[in-house]
């Protein structure tokens, strides 16, 4: 059986490099890209989008388990958000052993890659890496047990637009009317599936602070995208993943005693099925930052945000076939606004990137679309830190 690290090193090791990023002040004279070029675009932007696919998968199948683990009532209840997500995070250091494989093969590649950062600045990064994904996540897991799923997504994928705006800031990408719109519309779409809705889990009640919590861990996701996006680089995709999964382990012990003391979160192992649902989360966890990553590495953050907006409509979608909910006319819109703002991205970007020769969905650093608008000229990029 193929475990995620393997698979994370078949699609890292199997894929070959594109043609090195321009500066972006640079100006370089259009040229028809040649078929193989072409091939390997539409190849890269096949393992983007299908990576892409497996890491919004992996996000639903672990928001409905989380759920019912947390739910009162259900036959497993174990209501820990941060053993959860410390258990979840500290696996990510299962990848180390995989990163040495994914350097081996970045070094023989083009000498014009990008060589990885001193390792204390990549220990650095993943120090301020994992203090993101520690509080997002349980933040976020907090959320859930105050929010119906659909209303939780919902609010979580405002993260669009901090990740839109922090991209411009902090990755120096070029302002484009196109990219923009779809930024727009996809939020537009989730304030019509938010604010106007029913509440479609008479169990689960929709509250104030279970809304501020999802928002707070919107916001810290959005900067953890970003930032990753910024710090990832060719042959340390996996090791990045990994060092947060032992800051986790190391560091975070103990907040266990101070949550156990203070009686926040009693410390108490799972048994018997939560125990089997837990490891479930583990593994889910595990695809889930193992496809995120890949999908940083091949596309750009505004993208990868946008994608996971599409959770929105299919977690309506799943409600009505588990819960039987109906959607109303305003969420109906909300999601045609999202699905065709991500459909919009999606054709612009393969356009992009067969205009390129294998451009768009995978420079590092982000894309940038040929519909810059007038005033917001590209500013020098930024180099990993």
């Amino acid at each position: 059986m193929l475990c995620p690290s393997s698979l994370a090193c078949c699609i890292l090791t199997m894929v070959p490099e594109g043609p090195e990023r321009a500066p972006l002040l640079s100006v370089a004279p259009e040229r028809t890209p040649s078929f193989r070029e072409r091939l390997l675009a539409r190849w890269r932007a096949s393992l983007a989008y299908v990576s892409i696919a497996l890491m919004v998968g992996s996000w639903l199948l672990g928001g409905y388990m989380l759920k019912w683990i947390q739910s009162a009532g259900s036959e497993a209840s174990f209501s820990k958000p941060f053993f959860i997500a410390y258990v979840t995070q500290a696996s990510f250091a299962l990848l180390y052993p995989c990163r040495s494989i994914e350097s081996t093969k970045s070094d023989d590649r083009s000498h014009h890659a990008s060589a990885p950062p001193p390792l204390v600045n990549r220990i650095k990064q993943a120090l301020v890496l994992g203090c993101m994904v520690v509080a997002y996540r349980s933040m976020w897991a907090l959320s859930l047990a105050s929010t119906p799923v659909s209303v939780n997504s919902a609010i979580f994928q405002t993260q669009v637009l901090w990740v839109y705006l922090l991209s411009l800031l902090v990755l120096r990408e070029a302002c484009s009317w196109l990219k923009g719109l779809c930024v727009v519309g996809g939020f537009v779409g989730v304030l019509l599936m938010t604010v106007f809705h029913d509440n479609r889990d008479g169990t689960v009640p929709t509250t104030v602070l279970g809304c501020v919590e999802v928002l707070a861990s919107a916001c810290v996701y959005s900067s953890y995208a970003v930032l990753m996006k910024k710090w990832v680089v060719r042959g340390s995709t996996l090791e990045l993943v990994a060092f947060q999964g032992f800051f986790m382990m190391l560091v975070c012990w103990p907040v266990f005693i101070v949550l156990h003391l203070t009686n926040i979160e009693p410390f108490q192992l799972p048994t018997g099925l939560n125990l089997l649902v837990v490891l479930a989360l583990t593994i889910e966890a595990i695809l889930y930052y193992v496809f995120f990553a890949l999908a940083l590495r091949f596309g750009n953050a505004v993208l990868v945000a946008l994608s996971q907006m599409v959770i929105l409509p299919l977690t309506a979608f799943l409600d009505y076939l588990i819960y039987g909910y109906l959607m109303d006319a305003a969420s109906m819109c909300g999601a045609v606004c999202i699905l065709a703002a991500f459909s919009i991205m999606t054709w612009a970007d393969l356009r992009e990137g067969d205009r390129r020769g294998g451009g768009a969905v995978h420079h590092e650093g982000g894309s940038d679309l040929d519909t810059t608008v007038s005033g917001c000229s590209p500013r020098e990029d930024s180099s990993p830190a």
